[in-house]
């Protein structure tokens, strides 16, 4: 089971996220449709973009070499919802890899919108822009990603079917139906092997459960070690096409093939089980301004981001949140 907040004075969880098994597989099949002349031309770091800080922020603008901040969104299938948000920080000095889970209903502070909820950054103005969502972030955390990563969701779906399913222990019963989306989530408690259409729920779904919005993240981290054990599993040497073609068809990147494939040689250096840990943004649910957020502990936010995401020379010393702690006190 996966702790709501992964503080440092209590340990942190170890896990393993999809998109670097997918970065390593198709490393795996590049090589050898390639060779070496793949390797030597193709094959090359991306470059940090320059770093401009916005106004009215005070985070630092240096950053430290070897350290890579990704952001991996899965998108809904109105194509305007971000259910899944991920900072992925690569430091291939030390060869570490941590994953930071953030709530869909993290508040935003002077998000420009009624509903100041993170989810809403990709398609603010109506339409989908990556930007937003990456200004959001910076906002959020103190740190710009480098890159980002956005899944479809209708390509997730095929590749868990691809692979022949996922054994899940689904921790409560769900059942939700959402017409408007075509969303129709019906699982049973218990240990089974989930569908596409049945891993999709999983992961989305967010209703009845007693943290709200952290139960959902909660249940996607127990969702991507399940798939990362199945994709790992010997049962899969033969799938390698199936992997390389939800890739090609299935992301939305600026990173190139070659800039893909060099973060593959810098993950086959790291051992899963002790070099990747993942995190939640820390904070709880509860009613502000009238409606449902997550809202964030800041001082522990800036002590795990600074300990474990920072890519610049200077500690981040504030983040655009409301404090919990701080309404609390004032109610």
């Amino acid at each position: 089971m996966v702790n709501s907040h992964i503080r440092k004075k209590k340990g942190v969880r170890r896990g393993r996220v999809i998109l670097i098994l997918v970065i390593v597989l198709v490393l795996i099949s590049a090589l050898v449709l390639g060779g070496v002349a793949l390797w030597n031309n193709f094959v090359k770091p991306p470059e940090i973009p320059t770093q401009t800080v916005p106004e009215g922020m005070t985070r630092p603008d240096s950053v430290e070499e070897g350290i890579y901040n990704i952001l991996v969104v899965g998108r809904d299938r109105v194509g305007l919802n971000t259910d899944t948000i991920l900072l992925v920080s690569l430091n291939t000095e030390d060869d570490k890899v941590n994953v930071l889970s953030i709530p869909r209903d993290t508040y935003v502070k002077g998000a420009e919108r009624k509903i100041k909820k993170i989810n809403g950054a990709y398609g603010r103005t109506g339409k989908a822009n990556v930007d937003n969502l990456l200004e959001e972030i910076e906002i959020v955390t103190g740190i710009r990603p480098d890159n980002y990563v956005i899944v479809d969701l209708d390509g997730f779906v095929e590749l868990i079917d691809a692979i022949g399913g996922v054994e899940v222990d689904v921790p409560q019963k769900m059942n939700y139906d959402d017409d408007a989306q075509n969303l129709h989530i019906h699982l049973e408690k218990g240990l089974q092997t989930l569908n596409g259409e049945d891993a999709m729920g999983f992961v989305r779904f967010r209703h009845d459960y007693a943290e709200g919005d952290m139960g959902r993240v909660k249940a996607q981290q127990i969702f991507l070690k399940a798939l990362a054990d199945k994709m790992m599993s010997p049962s899969q040497l033969g799938n390698v096409d199936k992997y390389v073609n939800f890739v090609q068809n299935n992301l939305d990147t600026e990173l190139t093939a070659g800039e893909m494939l060099w973060f593959g040689t810098q993950l086959l250096e790291m051992n899963p089980a002790t070099d990747v840990q993942m995190f939640i943004l820390p904070g709880e649910g509860m009613m502000y301004e009238k409606y449902s957020y997550f809202l964030v502990e800041k001082e522990e936010a800036l002590e795990m981001l600074n300990d474990y995401f920072n890519p610049y020379d200077q500690k981040i010393t504030d983040i655009g949140v409301i404090d919990i702690n701080s309404v609390k006190k004032a109610a």
